[in-house]
């Protein structure tokens, strides 16, 4: 078994941090990565560099009727903690880097690479709660002060590598928001990377049929509430479920032998349950009828 080999920076991310080559610390899920075994042959394994990205500003409101609690302006930040592969299993993959850059922005193929996303998702001044018309000098600044309270807004994303084997790497996006109100806002999105076969892969790559998927999501969301049908679920678990069934989460990923499908927080409950997390085993989509070839050949990859 080969360890991991150590961090190194990659010089489109040291151009995207302003030409900053000193890499920061890696975080505790990283290191732990380090020391761990992801495969039996000889192939290069992932090597990762580690960046820190923060951009705050201080700006005024024009609009008389705001209060600002004697304070002399409002704050954003924007700030990002990027754990990024260069290469897979000694190779660079085009797929899994777009992937990635996608969900960096929310949005496919608007960008090509890390550096242009980074300037569009680390400007500070996209986080303003306010009519632009409202807002004048801004002004960019080191931090925000410990006294802002509530007069700040910040919008900080991080991207970690949640599992690795020899069949698939899961990268794990935090991303969490506030936009002014009575709280934040905090989900999860997922990328979930086919080592072997360089895929990205996508929902319709494990099961072959999504209305029948809506179905199963919604017996297993009962089973977990212990509630006997969706009226129940809806009624008595504090679940908002408009359609026949619950919708297809737009964030999914694999470990092992469960399909995970998450929820953010309103999508299909309240802000007080959190996110949802609904855990499918394979078999469950295999009784369902509805697990896809790719499905069975990654079952029989893990069992060899």
């Amino acid at each position: 078994m080969i360890q991991l080999l150590a961090y190194i920076a990659l010089p489109m991310m040291a151009a995207a941090c302003g030409g900053n080559n000193n890499a920061t610390p890696a975080s505790a899920a990283t290191e732990a990565l380090a020391s761990s075994t992801v495969s039996d042959s000889d192939d290069n394994l992932t090597v990762f560099s580690h960046i820190n990205r923060e951009d705050v500003i201080k700006y005024q409101v024009t609009n008389p009727d705001m209060d600002i609690e004697g304070l002399d302006g409002f704050y954003a930040r924007a700030a990002c903690s990027l754990t990024w592969p260069k290469t897979v299993m000694g190779r660079e993959s085009q797929r899994l880097q777009q992937a990635l850059i996608d969900k960096i922005i929310g949005e496919p193929n608007k960008y090509k690479s890390l550096d242009a996303a980074l300037d569009h998702e680390m400007d500070a001044a996209n986080y303003i709660p306010f009519e632009k018309s409202d807002v004048k000098d801004i002004k960019r600044i080191k931090r925000i002060p410990d006294e802002a309270g509530m007069n700040q807004a910040y919008y900080d994303v991080q991207l970690t590598p949640m599992k690795m084997d020899k069949n698939l790497y899961v990268f794990q996006f935090s991303k969490d928001s506030y936009m002014g109100g009575a709280h934040g806002l905090f989900w999860t999105e997922y990328v979930t990377y086919d080592v072997v076969q360089d895929k990205v892969v996508k929902l319709t790559d494990l099961v072959t049929d999504t209305v029948k998927l809506r179905q199963v999501v919604t017996q297993t969301l009962c089973e977990m509430e212990n509630v006997a049908n969706k009226a129940e679920l809806v009624e008595n678990s504090g679940y908002f479920i408009d359609e026949a069934t619950a919708p297809l989460a737009r964030n999914y990923y694999v470990d092992q032998f469960t399909l995970h499908m998450v929820y953010s927080p309103y999508e299909i409950a309240s802000y007080a349950r959190g996110e949802v997390d609904v855990e499918i085993d394979f078999y469950r989509l295999d009784q369902a009828g509805i697990a896809s070839a790719y499905l069975n050949q990654l079952v029989e990859r893990y069992t060899r």
